[in-house]
């Protein structure tokens, strides 16, 4: 077989590509995010539409791990920005309900206060 240019060229090209291939690191800083975010979601009260994100930042750390296994870290990587992102938007949701209800709370004791300042204006 003669080397050509265009032959050494493309032997060049390939040996190039499966190097950039193999030399991406395991996404280990974004897998270590998205299980902190996932365990920290787990452990708070997420309301039932935070669920579904939940389950899903789940699902996509377990394929994250399998990729890693697999050795497709650009796939690991994008799956595990996508658990964290997933179990954030979760706990966002329970942060949320949970300064909804502190709000209602407080707009009851409003009203009870002002019921008391009229009760007490026409006792006078």
């Amino acid at each position: 077989m003669k080397l050509t240019p265009a032959r050494l060229a493309t032997i060049a090209a390939a040996s190039l590509l499966m190097t950039a291939c193999a030399s991406t690191p395991a996404p280990t800083a974004e897998l270590a995010a998205a299980e902190s975010a996932v365990a920290r979601a787990q452990n708070a009260e997420i309301p039932l539409d935070g669920r579904v994100n939940l389950t899903s930042a789940r699902e996509k750390l377990e394929l994250a791990r399998k990729a890693v296994s697999n050795k497709q870290n650009d796939l690991a990587r994008r799956l595990a920005e996508e658990a964290r992102l997933d179990a954030e938007l979760a706990m966002a949701k329970a942060n949320s309900q949970k300064a909804r209800a502190a709000a209602e709370e407080m707009q009851r004791n409003i009203q009870t206060l002002q019921s008391e300042i009229r009760y007490g204006q026409g006792a006078q």
